[in-house]
């Protein structure tokens, strides 16, 4: 199947990091869910972990224990997801710089509607005869 082969120059890795990307939200709004469930609204930032200690229900009681142990693993699979987005963002950005390839992928993102995900891909493409 051609859409599982990888790709010249790191378009494969670009494949990954928009996956990986879209996965973002799914993560976030699971946490969300669960926590809505249950008549709370805990902002998802950076002190999360801490702010999920001091929550307690409707009636005053801390979060049970299953429910608090399900949402500290979908916090810490949001921030591995989150380190890995980073780190292939990171490659990509050195493969575009090691190519050459910065002012046209910079001069493609001027374009609307065109991100670098989409830069890096036309920039990319094997020119045709």
């Amino acid at each position: 199947m051609p859409g599982n082969r990888p790709l010249a120059n790191g378009v494969s890795r670009l494949v990954l990091t928009v996956r990986a990307r879209d996965t973002l939200p799914r993560h976030r709004n699971r946490l969300s869910s669960k926590l809505v469930a249950q008549g709370l609204r805990v902002p998802i930032g950076k002190a999360f972990l801490q702010r999920l200690e001091e929550v307690r229900l409707f009636n005053g009681r801390p979060l049970p224990a299953h429910l608090k142990a399900g949402l500290v693993r979908e916090w810490e699979r949001l921030q591995l997801v989150q380190e890995q987005v980073k780190a292939l963002e990171g490659h990509m950005r050195g493969l575009i710089e090691a190519s050459g390839a910065l002012k046209a992928v910079r001069a493609l993102m001027l374009l609307t509607g065109v991100s670098w995900v989409g830069a890096v891909a036309i920039q990319q493409r094997p020119e045709r005869a």
